[in-house]
This record gives structure tokens, sequence and C-alpha cells, in this order.
């Protein structure tokens, strides 16, 4: 085959690489199927994509084909911008290029014998000139893809890649804004029904924890009636802000319930461990101060939670929250209240 031949299947192959990923909207699924896809087009052993975390100044491991990389171990990978190779590609947008990883002294790994790896070659993904992520390719030497050998077409596949995620992330970013209430930036009363059906059906499929807590602005209406509605709001949005300064991003699902109520979805989280995590956030709350020209005043929260079990009904599920947090309002204000689940009927009979 002639080399012009070549280079036009290889463009080819692409082209169909390309329209996959752009019928995608999900960033995951795309770096999927490029670590899936590209090994075969480019003759790899190991892909490996990691995308940009703007918030910590790192890349993280999103994909991967190393079957001896398992998902909990994955997610913990992870490179500031300038740390190691991988790290640096993503602070100088250059690629690296290493022809034999085992006698270059920039390469700290070794290759893999069950994947014949040798060489090297890691990119950046850049969309609009900014960073999205870093690819990583190993080869055996004996690789005879020559387009694994030309930077410009391994650049225009990563080009490719880095445009479909940065537009799936946007899209992302867009239904985020739309879920989320305008004042609080927390998500809306809907987003946590919607959350709240299929985190309850995660807990029961794989048998782990979920609480739930329940908050309420005490003497919410003596704020807006004594400093003003102005002020009301710098309330709403200074309790939002502490809220969500004690979630765990990506895991905790924190919402605007409705008036002055908030509500907090916590997978995987025990009543206690949801208990102490409601207690950081009282405490933080009841040091603000609000004041208004002629007036000043503190604010504090009731606080309800309550830890899932499999027979209880959403309805159930969130009535003991609210139920504890009433509790609280009733014992005094200003505290954290632990719903008592009652037992199954079966579980009762067992029980005496």
């Amino acid at each position: 085959m002639s080399e012009h031949s070549y280079m036009l299947n290889k463009l080819i192959e692409l082209a169909e690489l390309s329209k996959h990923i752009n019928m995608s909207l999900d960033e995951i699924d795309i770096v999927n199927y490029a670590v899936t896809e590209l090994p075969k087009i480019m003759g790899l052993s190991i892909t490996s994509v990691f995308l940009y975390d703007k918030r910590r100044k790192s890349v993280y491991m999103a994909a991967s084909n190393d079957e001896t990389i398992d998902s909990e171990r994955m997610s913990r990978i992870r490179f500031e911008l300038g740390e190691g190779l991988v790290g640096k590609v993503g602070e100088t947008l250059e690629p690296i290029i290493i022809e034999d990883i085992e006698q270059d002294g920039n390469f700290s790994g070794k290759s893999n014998p069950k994947y014949g790896d040798r060489s090297c070659r890691i990119l950046p993904l850049i969309s609009g000139g900014k960073l999205v992520g870093v690819i990583t390719m190993t080869s055996g030497l004996d690789n005879h893809e020559a387009a694994y050998d030309d930077t410009v077409l391994l650049s225009l596949f990563a080009d490719h890649i880095a445009i479909a995620v940065n537009n799936a992330q946007l899209l992302a970013l867009a239904r985020d804004e739309a879920d989320r209430d305008g004042l609080t930036k927390l998500y809306t009363h809907r987003y946590f029904h919607t959350h709240l059906d299929r985190e309850m059906a995660r807990a029961r499929r794989y048998k782990t924890k979920l609480s739930l807590i329940l908050m309420d602005v005490d003497k919410f209406k003596s704020v807006n009636d004594n400093l003003g509605h102005t002020v009301g709001d710098e309330v709403l949005v200074g309790i939002s802000s502490i809220i969500l300064a004690n979630m765990r991003i990506g895991v905790d699902i924190p919402c605007r319930y409705g008036g002055d109520e908030f509500t907090a979805i916590l997978p995987e989280t025990s009543l206690d461990s949801a208990f102490d995590a409601a207690e950081r956030i009282r405490r933080m709350v009841d040091l603000l101060e609000f004041k208004s020209i002629d007036e000043s005043m503190e604010v504090s929260l009731s606080i309800g939670i309550c830890e899932y079990k499999e027979h209880l009904s959403k309805t159930e599920f969130i009535n003991l929250a609210d139920a504890a947090m009433y509790q609280s309002k009733t014992e005094g204000r200003n505290r954290t209240t632990r719903a008592p689940v009652p037992l199954r009927e079966e579980d009762g009979k067992a029980a005496k």
C-alpha cells in the first residue's frame, strides 16, 4: 500500500471515530470509546485518558484499557500540573515522545510484559486553546503502524477527542445550571426528587448506606420582617455556601427544598456520619451574623436526619427526616435530631 493510500485509510478511520464520539453527549462514554478503539487503529497496547480538573489544577485518569487498573484504583490516579510526564504535558501542552521506556531516564515506570509495551506517546488534549486532558499511548517497539510515529496524525486524533469531551462538558454544565436554584445555587426541588429515587434504588441494589438531611432556618420570618428581604436573601445564600462547603463534590446532592428549607442526599453515608456532617453545618451557621442599617441578627438551623432502610418508601423516608427536623424545633431549635426508623412488621415480630 502506498503511503498516500495508507494515510487516507487512517483518516477515514479517524472520521469514523470522530463521528461516533461526536454523537455522544457524555464525557465518560467518549473517553471509554477512545481507549477501546484507538488501540485497534494505531496498533497500541495501552491507552489511557486523563481529564483536567480545573479546581485542583491536576489531571485524573478517567479511562484506560489497562486491565490491571480497576475502577477504585483508577479514581486515585492523579497528577498535578507539572508532576511526572503526564503532568508536564498538561502544563506545557507539548507532546512527549519516548521510543524506549526501558532506556529513557525520565520515564519512572517499566514496560509491562503482559502487554509488551516499550514505547510511549503522551499528548495534550486541547480545545479552544485550553487544556481538556492528556492521552497516553504505549506500544511495542515492533509496532508496524506508521501512523503511531506520525505526531501530526496522533495530534489530529487527540484534537477530535478533546473537542468532543469539551462539548460534552459544556452541555453538562448547561444542564447543571438549569438544575440549580438561581439564588442559592443548590439543586432544585425537582432535581432532589429525581435523584432521591435513583439513590434509593442504588442503595437497595448494592446494599449501601444512604442518609438524608433536612434543614430549616429558625425564625426566618423574623429575619425578613426585621431586616428586610434583601438581608433574608443574604441569609439563604450564606447558609447555602456553608452547605456546599461541607458536601463531597460529585457524591453528595445538596438542594433547596423550598423557601427557607434545605436538604442534602448523602450516598454511602451512615446515620452517624450524616449527623457529623449536619453538626458541622449547624455550628458554622450558628456563627453567622447578618445586619441591616439599624439591627443585627444571628441565625440558626433546626436539622433532622434519617438513614434509609429498604422497607421505607420515598415519602416515608422524607417524612421521618422532616419529623426529626420539627422535633429539633420543638426542643429549642438550633440542634440536630436523628430520626428513629420503625422496624418492618416481620422484624418487629422477630424481635419480640
